[in-house]
């Protein structure tokens, strides 16, 4: 399958340097637009891979997956890969959005 250059598909498209130019973004949404609050990062282990499932009824809108992503590059850094699933109507409908979800370690699904 050719795949696209920022389709979303591969894990390989993360980057770390538009991650570290969007943490003072995300910050201000987390801190003051969503005042997002969360617990239990004390059950994730400090090395290794770890799953965490969410569920929201915000379709597109829903800033959780991105939120939790800001956290955990807060917790363990941004060298410690985190990615989220975002829906893939997004790379469809706005291809702005979707190529910068895509560096921040989205994926379609």
């Amino acid at each position: 399958m050719n795949v696209p250059p920022l389709s979303g598909w591969s894990l390989d498209e993360r980057d770390p340097e538009t991650i570290k130019a969007w943490m003072q973004q995300m910050q201000w949404f987390h801190d003051h637009y969503f005042q997002v609050e969360s617990d239990g990062w004390e059950n994730v282990p400090d090395s290794g891979a770890a799953l965490a499932v969410g569920s929201h009824n915000g379709g597109l809108a829903a800033p959780d997956m991105m939120m939790t992503i800001y956290e955990w590059f807060c917790r363990f850094g941004i060298e410690r890969p985190a990615y989220g699933l975002m829906h893939p109507h997004v790379w469809k409908v706005y291809g702005p959005l979707a190529e910068i979800a895509t560096k921040l370690g989205t994926n379609p699904r």
